[in-house]
C-alpha cells in the first residue's frame, strides 16, 4: 500500500475535499499517481508555480545545511 492510500485510509469518510500541495517534480504526473487520482476523486493535487522555490518551505532549511553544513567538503561518494 502506498503512502497517499494510507493518508486516504486515516481521513474521516466526511471529509469531501482532499487538498495535496506539490512541487513540480515529474514523479507527480506519474501514473501512479494518475491512478490513484481517477480512484479516490475527493483528492485534488495542486502544484506550485515553476520557478517559485520560496514557497517551498523546505528550500531554506537546504539553504542553511548548504552554506553551514556542507560549504567547503568534498565527498568521494
Amino acid at each position: 500500500m502506498g503512502f497517499l492510500e494510507r493518508v486516504e485510509r486515516w481521513l474521516p469518510t466526511g471529509v469531501n475535499r482532499v487538498y495535496a500541495i506539490l512541487d513540480n517534480l515529474a514523479a507527480h504526473g506519474s501514473r501512479d499517481v494518475l491512478l490513484f487520482n481517477v480512484a479516490y476523486p475527493r483528492w485534488e493535487f495542486v502544484f506550485q508555480p515553476v520557478a517559485a522555490a520560496y514557497l517551498n518551505l523546505i528550500e531554506p532549511w537546504w539553504k542553511v545545511l548548504r552554506s553551514l553544513a556542507l560549504k567547503g567538503r568534498r565527498f568521494g561518494t
